[in-house]
């Protein structure tokens, strides 16, 4: 996989440490995990997401179910659930932006 396509329709370069570095956020978040554990947990979602998305490009949100769908298969279920409330979060955010006043 070498191109994901961002809420705006743009495709951009799939860089897989941007991956890597949210799921150590929730790791440090759900205090289930470090950035070397993250390192190894990465390629299981590319590899997910090699899968799913052979002749695609997935978007981002295919993108971040990957990571979620990983977390849950590798037992890391507070990480999931830490990653989960971030992207809750996330999107609540661009809503309210979204709102006119």
């Amino acid at each position: 996989m070498k191109r994901i396509m961002k809420r705006d329709g743009k495709i951009v370069g799939f860089n897989p440490n941007k991956i890597r570095n949210a799921i150590e956020q929730a790791m440090l978040s759900s205090g289930e995990g470090n950035h070397i554990y993250a390192k190894k947990v990465t390629p299981t979602v590319v590899e997910q997401l090699n899968k799913e998305f052979r002749d695609e490009v997935p978007h981002i949100e295919d993108v971040q179910d990957a990571v979620e769908v990983s977390l849950m298969k590798l037992s890391l279920f507070k990480t999931a659930k830490s990653y989960i409330l971030y992207r809750d979060q996330q999107r609540r955010i661009r809503e309210k932006k979204k709102r006119p006043n």
